[in-house]
């Protein structure tokens, strides 16, 4: 464990991952109805989000409510509080975190992504509802913004991870990517036959990146730029999975990998709440400080239950709601 806490930060990456891939997917989404109808209905878009974000969000903070009155009044059990309502129902848990922590309700605290993501949501389709053709500009002063936030809060750990402003830049960088290959043009045509040498020197400096990570970003300059040499190895990904016609392998070939994409924001949702309750439950039969049960056994127990659930989620909860989703038009 100390081996593993010295050299990653996989929380971080992975959530940079995913919001770069969120920008660019939102921003592609919206221009393709702009490409397909000649409009965009902010409304039926923002209606689109919420289906699919809020049941999943909701539920969670329902269950979050359900376990500390069953624990207190039924189990007479210590248990964490949850965070104040206002901030889980205006989507600013992220802001709530910044400030006062995370000592509350363990699963809870992982919805402050998702609270961003919706910040994030709602700005995009305003900005791409009336200011669409200042996109490439806009995004290049949220990077700006977002290295200035990061150069004047370097020393406020919770203040630099869970601020917007402090993400912002990965958003903006899939966003510009999206929109540049929206746009196309010769340039954009050259990129997407970049040999495989260059690829496969792409993906051994990422791995490196990521193997000696807290080593690379321990300096005070290597924190400030942390985000956006992340966004740009992440948007490079993206770039070689979807358009390169050199890519070196392609994950999307994999139906295992596409069935976890179509159910990963359930596996994000759930794995806290499985965490959580699987570690009170190996409690009890002393797996907490076993290395074969901790490094091995464990983790293939949660990740096989966080899979299962979140694949019974999709089908009975998801799945329907979606059904309602597909049926708003664009526009």
């Amino acid at each position: 464990m100390l081996l593993y806490n010295s050299h990653f930060n996989l929380a971080s990456v992975g959530v940079g991952f995913f919001i770069v891939l969120s920008g660019f997917l939102i921003t592609w989404i919206i221009l393709e109805e702009y490409q397909n109808t000649s409009e965009f209905s902010l409304s039926n878009f923002w209606l689109r989000r919420c289906l699919r974000i809020w049941p999943l969000y909701f539920l969670m903070i329902f269950i979050g409510f359900v376990l500390i009155i069953s624990a207190r009044y039924i189990c007479n059990s210590p248990v964490h509080d949850m965070p104040p309502l206002t901030y889980l129902f205006s989507f600013t848990l992220n802001f709530y975190m910044a400030n006062h922590g995370t000592a509350f309700l363990f699963f809870i605290a992982f919805l402050w992504s998702i609270s961003m993501e919706e910040q994030f949501y709602t700005l995009w389709g305003i900005i791409l509802k009336w200011a669409k053709s200042l996109l490439p500009i806009i995004c290049f002063l949220f990077i700006l913004i977002s290295i200035v936030f990061r150069i004047v809060y370097k020393a406020e750990n919770n203040n630099l991870y869970y601020n917007s402003l402090n993400w912002i830049g990965n958003f903006s960088i899939g966003s510009l990517l999206a929109y540049s290959a929206m746009k196309g043009g010769k340039n954009f045509d050259s990129l997407k036959r970049i040999p495989k040498p260059f690829s496969a020197l792409v993906y051994l400096l990422f791995a490196l990146n990521l193997i000696f990570y807290n080593y690379i970003y321990s300096s005070e300059m290597m924190t400030i730029l942390e985000r956006l040499i992340g966004s740009l190895f992440f948007a490079f990904i993206l770039f070689d999975q979807t358009f390169n016609e050199n890519c070196l392998f392609n994950l999307s070939t994999s139906n295992k990998l596409r069935y976890l994409g179509k159910i990963s924001y359930g596996l994000f949702c759930y794995h806290g709440l499985v965490l959580l309750l699987f570690s009170r439950f190996i409690e009890h039969f002393g797996w907490l400080n076993v290395p074969l049960y901790v490094f091995l056994i464990n983790p293939l127990i949660t990740f096989a239950l966080t899979v299962l659930i979140s694949a019974i989620s999709y089908e009975y909860v998801e799945k329907p709601i979606m059904r309602l989703r597909y049926k708003i038009k664009p526009a």
